[in-house]
């Protein structure tokens, strides 16, 4: 009997280098065999519920061909619904100021993208104040404390309240804490961010041979002394997540240890990845670049140019035109002035005529 691929699911924790795995996960799998558990493609998934009966009423058939499941709803209790296959959780944190910083970035980012009002519940005051304070004091509003779009302490909310459906109204918050961390202790593989071998490893094991680089990549918009400002703002108020944060660590360590073949062929994987970032931003961006400074340069200039030269064209033969109309009366006006024989004469034609 052919034993069974892996099915790796992952939890997309907001702004953790989740967009860029995914991107290159979406290269080389086919569409049946991933699937995302966002909001925007599965609306109707927003709660546990609700992908507990999508799962239960999914074909046997389509679920043995599903290889990866990825997104932000995903949670620890997945591989109940897929008994007979080997589940494997992969979980990537991040330090979390760097996290929120780069939150902020994004959302500057793209701010003229969304709705009138979706701009306003990021930046209540439109253009007039895009300062790192407002955003993280609208962000960080007491009535939205325990929001999952609050980002005091939000690896650890995100985790309690959409991961392992932990209600943490009604239970302590040291509770809560130990209950992920032990959650965290049962995933296959923790992962650090910034760590680029701990990606390249998911890379390796999951056999990816195509790579379309870093896709979700926003302008940063602090200069040093406003990211030193902003690490002061958010230090107090993720302490639990830098708990969390530790531990991921030290399940990143602990399972480099155990594995001694974890960095084996890792410098081959990341100079293809470095290559194939090379070729898709000098090569295929160069190259629409190219053509696009060509069509503006030489096509569409081009166009206008010859556009302006039949105007003019135009624009000669609708005077000349105009002028071989009035010339008449302009010499007849001409002469009138200048001689008194030709006014008789002129008087005496629309005498005989009977032109006035």
């Amino acid at each position: 009997m052919k034993k069974k691929d892996p099915l790796y699911v992952f939890i997309h924790v907001s702004k953790c280098a989740g967009t860029s795995i995914l991107n290159n996960i979406l290269a080389n799998f086919n569409e049946d065999e991933v699937i995302q558990l966002y909001s925007n493609v599965y609306p109707f998934l927003n709660k546990i519920r609700d992908i507990e009966n999508h799962f239960k009423l999914m074909d046997r058939s389509k679920k043995e061909k599903v290889k990866v499941i990825y997104g932000h709803v995903v949670y620890y209790g997945i591989h109940d619904f897929f008994p007979d296959r080997d589940v494997r959780y992969i979980l990537f944190l991040r330090d979390p100021i760097s996290r929120t910083i780069s939150q902020y970035n994004y959302d500057r980012t793209r701010y003229y993208l969304l709705d009138e009002a979706s701009r306003k519940k990021i930046f209540p005051k439109g253009e007039n104040d895009f300062s790192f304070d407002c955003w993280y004091d609208n962000r960080n509003n007491p009535k939205r404390y325990w929001n999952s779009k609050s980002f005091k302490n939000y690896i650890f909310k995100f985790l309690s309240m959409q991961c392992i459906d932990r209600n943490i109204f009604e239970n302590s918050v040291e509770d809560s804490i130990n209950e992920v961390l032990k959650i965290m202790g049962k995933m296959y593989f923790v992962g650090i961010a910034e760590n680029k071998e701990d990606i390249f490893y998911i890379y390796k094991l999951m056999g990816l041979r195509k790579f379309v680089g870093n896709k979700n990549i926003s302008k940063n918009f602090l200069d040093e002394k406003q990211v030193i400002k902003a690490k002061d703002l958010t230090k107090d108020v993720v302490s639990y997540d830098y708990r969390i944060y530790d531990y991921a660590k030290v399940l990143s360590d602990r399972f480099k240890k155990k594995d001694p073949s974890f960095f084996r062929g890792l410098e081959i994987l990341g100079l293809k990845y470095y290559f194939y970032g090379l070729k898709e931003k000098y090569i295929q961006e160069g190259l629409v670049f190219y053509v696009k400074k060509f069509y503006h340069y030489y096509v569409k200039e081009f166009y206008y140019s010859v556009r302006r030269f039949y105007l003019n064209i135009c624009g000669f033969l609708r005077d000349f035109l105009r002028e071989i109309r009035i010339m008449p009366f302009r010499i007849s006006s001409f002469l009138k002035r200048r001689s008194l024989r030709y006014r008789r004469f002129v008087a005496w034609f629309k005498f005989k005529t009977g032109i006035r």
